[in-house]
């Protein structure tokens, strides 16, 4: 079932009915992305139908009389990535039309039993003709430009003349594969027409080269598509407070941490529902951390810690799609990865990579493929040195009490108009206080050490 209309402000809708993963076969998904994690699988015709390239955002719900909607037919759709069946697979048209994660059945439909539903599919604000993602050609940063890996550096006349404006974030995607990365947008004049700037390292996650390491017939290789970065999850991410926001700046003074862009690919089996991430040693050491810490994965406005293990030295047997949907193959190729390649593939592995499991990307709302940012706990490695130091701060407190009745006699001969020793105890309150700060700042000076540039 797949039919398209097209209302009055030419916003097209296709019907679809979506299905199980057993519903399809084993060959419907390219293993290099991730499907089944907050995204709807639809086929070519569909986007046809839709007016839309793959890898856009859609908005989705439940079909007019679809006796599973609920009543979530009146409620804002949410918006969702739209990708793409395998080359070369079409759906039966007497069957289900495209495929949904049950996770995400939740938030359109009432239920997710056995059956099949019909949703209605709209292309996203940012998939429509008047404010379509644009394509630029990347470039590497300039030589004079000092390398930064969340900045986007963009032709001025080019900005003037998009939805954007500078220092604000857009997203930055693989027109191929769906890869998204979200940087800060920033004007510079040596930037030629339709191009943009960005770091040798971002390219390599996005898998996009250079256009100085291209020539005519394989232009496609270094173009890239921007938009507006669009919260596509349910429910949208709480805002910070201001005390959650004055306890990081606090922690980021006295433990430090160093942000790395990683790139998300398939976790290990063994992993799922523990709440692990693993990340190889030479990146542990970048953020700081060591085998066990916690570290923080950030994507699309949504912060997860996770224990930070290595990956084995063996080859394990990687899952794409695993806890509650069936046919999970998992078939490692030599990168360590579920993806499938040819002897062609000019793919060079030389970026930071995370692995997280399928029940830790679905926190996260990540795909494989996606860039994410990664830092270390600042709270645990806090908690964690001083825990093991504590003996030594009250050894330090012990010491110092002759000091302190030193102080506390000397605050007694003042003359002071604050009856009952308040001003003795007050100073001998902040004296204290004080040695403490002082001591944790300088127990934490080897955790700052570490993720100092």
């Amino acid at each position: 079932m797949n039919e398209a209309t097209e209302s009055a402000d030419e916003t097209r809708t296709a019907t679809v009915t979506i299905g199980e993963i057993e519903d399809f076969g084993s060959n419907i998904y390219c293993r290099d992305v991730d499907k089944f994690q907050h995204v709807l699988l639809l086929a070519q015709e569909t986007f046809d139908s839709l007016g839309i390239e793959p890898y856009n955002y859609v908005y989705i719900r439940p079909a007019v009389g679809d006796q599973r909607s609920g009543g979530h037919r009146d409620e804002e759709p949410p918006p969702v990535y739209a990708l793409p069946f395998a080359d070369g697979f079409s759906p039966d048209s007497d069957g289900p039309t495209a495929l949904l994660k049950s996770s995400l059945q939740k938030d359109v439909l009432e239920e997710t039993d056995s059956g099949h539903a019909d949703i209605e599919v709209t292309p996203h604000e940012t998939a429509r003709e008047a404010t379509r993602s644009r394509e630029y050609i990347a470039l590497r940063l300039p030589a004079f430009v000092e390398t930064d890996l969340s900045t986007c550096y963009m032709n001025p006349t080019d900005l003037g003349e998009s939805p954007w404006s500078e220092d604000q974030p857009i997203e930055v995607y693989n027109l191929q594969n769906g890869a998204r990365i979200r940087l800060i947008v920033k004007t510079l004049d040596r930037i030629d027409r339709n191009h943009i700037a960005i770091s040798n390292v971002v390219r390599q996650m996005l898998d996009r080269k250079s256009v100085d390491q291209v020539n005519h017939e394989t232009i496609d290789t270094a173009r890239v598509g921007v938009r507006t970065p669009v919260q596509a999850i349910l429910p949208a991410p709480a805002t910070r407070g201001i005390a959650r926001s004055a306890w990081t700046k606090i922690l980021s003074k006295f433990v430090g941490f160093k942000r790395i862009n990683a790139e998300v690919r398939p976790g290990y089996d063994r992993d799922e529902e523990r709440g692990i991430a693993r990340v190889d040693e030479e990146t542990q050491q970048l953020l700081g951390i060591s085998e066990g810490d916690r570290l923080v994965v950030e994507w699309n406005g949504l912060k997860h810690p996770l224990r930070c293990l290595t990956p084995p030295a063996e080859s394990p047997e990687i899952v794409a799609n695993a806890d509650s949907n069936s046919n999970s193959d998992s078939i490692p190729d030599n990168n360590g990865s579920l993806s499938d390649r040819t002897d062609t593939d000019t793919r060079v592995n030389t970026t930071n990579e995370i692995y997280l499991p399928t029940t830790e990307r679905r926190k996260t709302y990540a795909c494989i493929n996606d860039v994410v940012d990664i830092r270390r706990d600042m709270s645990y490695t806090a908690i964690n040195r001083i825990t093991l130091s504590v003996f030594g701060i009250i050894g330090v407190l012990v010491g110092g009490e002759p000091l302190f009745t030193r102080l506390y006699a000397w605050l007694g001969t003042l003359e002071t108009p604050v009856p009952g020793g308040v001003l003795q105890d007050g100073g001998l309150a902040l004296t204290v206080l004080a040695m403490s700060v002082f001591i944790v700042w300088l127990l934490l000076w080897p955790e700052r050490q570490k993720v100092t540039r």
